[in-house]
């Protein structure tokens, strides 16, 4: 109270006249005043607004203009804020927020309220006036203290509590926060309170909008952390979100919002992981927490690594996938990690221990039956990353393994018929086309890789027609493949395709049958998406083949142009040569120039020229038509131009 004790005399003044108190008395007379003093309501407010005014005045950026008397409506004043330290004008205005402080005497051990209770009428008067900042001081009586609490009444939390009132109710508590001592924090409540005047409820953002946004802002009071993740909503942290779109308009916007910190995203990395054989490239690195880092190795396997290195620790968390190969690289890496305890980071060592496990018996049996599954396909050329593990029957799984007996030692089994041919294995939703020939052991059998070069087996076909009688010709193991089922066979070897018809190369059917190969290709390309460019780079290699052979025949430049739109577009040099062909053929018309010249106008894009000349086609050389690879590539071309 501004007094204290002495050790002389003390002469007070009172309406009696002079009298002489010992220091005794005094004291005594001063704690009896200090534990009942009397506060009036007008006290209270006083005090409150004399708090919030002296914390704010010490401001350099701010200037309160609060009132105690409470005369105008729904506010006490408000704060203004400056651009300058120095220097507060017109000039240096920012704006100003309007304030709103309410004090409260605490009762005797009644400890301070976390929220305060607001009028449904005030909030409504809030919020037309686009927000306000909002003071609680709580005084204690008997030691005058005086708490400042806060709370930012931004327009979209005000209509959020509006929303979630009832319709007959008449107030709501609102959550305080302690209003701090510093300076700089204060000036950021006051600056982000400013902002979230631009806030409107009323606007709604249409969708169409988000896809627009050319720049999204946050704006907080500095209390929220972003290095690591945080979800914001209004009734736990003060924040104001605006986005700018691509046009210059600059709107709020309301909801909850999840940021993440790029370091907990995760960025693609560098980094060469490796242990034993099995080796994974450029994994993402993510932050888990402040001491954590994990890096994902593939969709299915993690590490979890302290940040300091020389920390002991680490885990590894494995979520089995259905491709063998994926599992098989998961699986056997993890492996590698328990019995060696350790793996490379760039050649440098990383300790990790793995604690035993219930399971890790059952998860060794699974690897080894998976490696004797994956090196049977691998040894036929199949592609271990297209087999779907569980498309896999167990049955055809183990009928694999009695092939690897064969296939890779060599070994003479039985067989269910007793003559030689051709056998398909399924595989998934796949196949292995293998031959079967007998073997040097009576009644057991050689299972052969019909597209293996080494066998040296030569096929021949034979035909029979009314104009030409029977005819036996020299052909290649591809000429034997169904046309359906072209797309489905794993063991093709399309590497040795070249090859493969090079050998017949003497006989004079084979130009037709490498021609006639080459589409079938093309459409084996269109027709399993996941082997495309497998298809597409062999029906070129054996197309330009072609070309060298027997020189650029017209079905070989559009059997090349139908390839190079497949994974791109012409180029000038391409359609100049289309453009020729077409104008050679509409020239000199031989038997099949309507299909060349409809082939080059799909080449070209010009559609409506295309369908005016397929008009112009019988319904039998329709039909042929609509069977060959350029028209599949004319529904392609016009979906995408579409």
């Amino acid at each position: 109270m501004g007094w204290r004790e002495r050790t002389d005399k003390l002469e007070l003044k009172s309406s009696h006249g002079l009298n002489v108190m010992s220091p005794e008395t005094l004291g005594l007379y001063f704690q009896i005043q200090t534990e009942y003093p009397i506060i009036t309501a007008m006290n209270v407010e006083q005090l409150a607004v004399f708090k919030i005014g002296d914390m704010v005045a010490r401001c350099a950026l701010l200037e309160p203009h609060i009132d105690y008397d409470d005369k105008i409506p729904l506010t006490d004043g408000h704060i203004d804020l400056y651009s300058s330290e120095k220097t507060h004008s017109n000039a240096t205005l920012k704006g100003r927020v309007n304030v709103q402080v309410k004090g409260r005497k605490l009762k005797p051990g009644e400890k301070t309220p976390k929220k305060f209770s607001i009028p449904r009428v005030d909030l409504e008067g809030y919020l037309s006036m686009r927000g306000i900042l909002f003071f609680a001081v709580f005084i204690n009586p008997k030691s005058e203290v005086r708490k400042p609490f806060y709370c930012l009444l931004n327009p979209f939390k005000i209509q959020s509590l509006l929303d979630k009132m009832d319709t007959d109710q008449k107030s709501v508590g609102v959550a305080l926060r302690s209003f701090p001592k510093d300076t700089a924090k204060i000036e950021a409540i006051l600056a982000l309170a400013l902002q979230t005047q631009g806030e409107s409820p009323a606007f709604k953002i249409d969708r169409s909008t988000l896809a627009d946004i050319s720049a999204l802002t946050l704006y907080t009071d500095g209390t929220v952390n972003l290095d690591v993740p945080v979800t914001l909503n209004l009734s736990e942290t003060d924040f104001s979100v605006f986005i700018e779109t691509k046009g210059g308009s600059v709107a709020a916007l309301d909801g909850q919002f999840t940021i993440t910190p790029q370091s907990y995203v995760g960025t693609t990395t560098d980094l060469v992981v490796s242990c034993g054989e099995f080796t994974f490239r450029n994994p993402t690195r993510r932050q888990i927490d402040s001491e954590t880092t994990e890096l994902e190795l593939s969709p299915g396997l993690r590490i979890r690594v302290p940040m300091d290195r020389e920390a002991d620790g680490g885990s590894i968390s494995i979520t089995t996938r259905p491709i063998l190969e994926d599992r098989f690289n998961d699986l056997g890496f993890m492996l590698e990690c328990k019995d060696r305890g350790a793996f490379l980071i760039n050649g440098h060592g990383t300790k990790v221990m793995l604690h035993p496990s219930d399971s890790e018996a059952e998860l060794r049996e699974h690897f080894e039956y998976l490696a004797k599954l994956r090196e049977v396909l691998v040894a036929v050329g199949a592609d271990p990353t297209l087999i779907d593990l569980d498309d896999l029957d167990p049955r055809r799984g183990k009928q694999l393994f009695h092939l690897r007996r064969a296939l890779l030692d060599k070994e003479e089994l039985t067989h269910q018929v007793d003559h030689p041919g051709r056998l398909l294995q399924p595989v998934g939703e796949w196949n292995l086309e293998l031959l079967v020939l007998k073997g040097e052991t009576p009644g057991l059998w050689k299972y052969l890789d019909i597209f293996d070069p080494a066998i040296r087996q030569q096929f021949v076909m034979r035909t029979e027609d009314e104009l030409q009688g029977e005819r036996a010709f020299r052909v290649t193991p591809y000429d034997l493949v169904d046309v359906d089922r072209l797309p489905t066979i794993l063991n093709l070897k399309l590497e040795n395709i070249v090859d493969a018809y090079d050998e017949i190369s003497e006989y004079p059917d084979t130009g037709w049958l490498a021609n006639h190969f080459v589409l079938r290709l093309i459409q084996a390309s269109d027709a399993c998406e996941q082997r495309r460019g497998e298809f597409l780079d062999a029906a070129m290699q054996l197309n330009d083949w072609l070309i060298e052979k027997e020189s650029e025949l017209p079905q070989h430049l559009i059997n090349r142009c139908q390839i190079v739109c497949r994974t791109g577009s012409l180029n000038q040099e391409d359609r100049a040569r289309v453009r020729n062909l077409r104008r050679s053929v509409i020239q000199q018309p031989e038997e099949s120039s309507q299909f060349l010249e409809i082939s080059c106008s799909i080449l070209l894009s010009d559609f409506q020229e295309a369908a005016h000349l397929e008009e112009q086609l019988s319904d039998k050389e329709r039909e042929t038509f609509a069977g060959w690879p350029i028209f599949t590539l004319w529904t392609i071309l016009d979906e995408q131009r579409q």
